[in-house]
């Protein structure tokens, strides 16, 4: 029997049971993969999505083990990649297999939330169609201006583009309401008897991901046949993620992040009545981004909070410092963050009209002096020294 709504409720009632279920599953696995007592270099990446800093909490010697650098170094990407935009990238060598194993070879196949698999696509002459709702795509990936059409909206809503592909590849963010929608949308694009491949988060990426998994895949399974390829999807760690590692006290930690690779073929329309779950952006807010040389910045849309407010200082971090130590969205402060960088630096503001200006003074050109310069009475030395710590500037 599908998950109902009312199933969905009972999920949160029992959110103490699940948790201790999570728990423990962490703890087992993490036992199993340190039984030789030396942590293996690939330890972070068979944890079943766990992040890497939230194992701390049982083992917190495991940060000794990664205070030197390792691995390959982080990607560069231009504007960078943000949290908020949820921009995690397939590695090169799983971008070039999901091409090799999945695009049509001579059909037509659509790509959802994956420019590095389109990218890769269209220098193989294959005939791809993009939707992916950030325009920063073409920057990052110019040879996408070659594909044979790219739609710049929200993948959940591409179901009602006038398309019936041969395949579909998509990679939603790691959320139940996500992953449905863009599955839902999936199965309105490609032609009956076609596939749609998609990415699935692991399960231990939080304390209800299994059952959302289980949810995820009997949906999938009334569209076709379904096949699960486990910890087949690498992606890089982008740079916002590896400054939150930093901040938890690993130097780098490698390519750790893995999904499972899911597979539906001979498939059909979805008939089924899903629930109506919100997307994780709408969960998150409304941001408005600012581009500051390479960087990318979101400042958060007003909330009825901030009339109680009383900070001291015109920016405050949120943890310890103003970096970040997470990524994830059940950290218990991230709903205090006013302003989050693409290298995960992040505060709270106590005038965010002022910090407003200031973002769209720097994404014109002008220098951080000139633009706190007609605050220099209200802000002072403090609030420029706060805006050189968030934008890493040195004095």
């Amino acid at each position: 029997m599908l998950m109902t709504r009312n199933y969905l409720d009972e999920m949160l009632l029992q959110a103490d049971i699940i948790d201790a279920q999570y728990r423990k599953a962490v703890e087992q696995l993490l036992a199993a993969n340190m039984a030789d007592s030396e942590p293996r270099s690939s330890l972070f990446s068979i944890m079943k999505g766990v992040f890497p800093g939230d194992l701390l909490q049982y083992k917190p010697e495991l940060k000794g083990a990664w205070a030197t650098p390792q691995g390959p170094s982080i990607p560069t990407y231009y504007p960078e990649l943000h949290a908020l935009n949820y921009e995690w990238y397939f590695t090169t060598q799983t971008a070039e297999n999901l091409v090799q194993e999945f695009v049509s070879p001579h059909g037509l196949t659509v790509c959802l939330g994956t420019p590095t698999v389109a990218s890769a696509a269209v220098r193989k002459d294959k005939n791809i169609i993009l939707v992916d709702q950030n325009p920063a795509i073409l920057a990052r990936f110019p040879g996408l201006s070659w594909s044979s059409e790219l739609h710049l909206m929200n993948a959940a809503d591409a179901g009602r583009l006038s398309l019936k592909a041969d395949a579909l590849i998509f990679d939603s963010p790691w959320y139940l309401g996500d992953i449905l929608a863009w599955l839902a949308a999936s199965s309105c694009l490609v032609r009956p008897g076609g596939t749609i491949v998609f990415a699935l988060y692991p399960s231990l990426i939080r304390p209800t991901a299994q059952l959302e998994r289980d949810f995820v895949l009997e949906v999938a399974s009334a569209i076709g046949d379904v096949k699960i390829m486990e910890d087949s999807l690498a992606y890089e760690t982008p740079l916002f993620e590896a400054e939150a590692l930093k901040a938890c006290g690993f130097s780098f930690v490698g390519e750790w992040r893995r999904g499972d690779t899911v597979v539906i073929q001979d498939t059909r329309p979805l008939k089924l009545s899903l629930p109506n779950l919100p997307s994780r952006s709408e969960v998150d807010g409304q941001w408005e981004s600012f581009l500051i040389g390479s960087q990318v910045l979101k400042l958060r849309a007003k909330t009825q909070q901030e009339s109680t407010r009383h900070f001291q200082s015109f920016l405050e971090p949120v943890g310890e410092s103003f970096a970040f130590a997470s990524v994830s969205v059940r950290h218990d402060r991230r709903n205090e963050a006013d302003l989050w960088t693409s290298r995960n630096r992040v505060a709270k503001t106590r005038d965010r009209n002022t910090l407003r200006s200031i973002l769209r003074q720097l994404q014109a050109g002008v220098t951080l002096h000139d633009a706190l310069a007609p605050h220099a009475n209200t802000l002072g030395l403090a609030g420029e020294d706060q805006m050189r710590a968030i934008l890493l500037l040195e004095n």
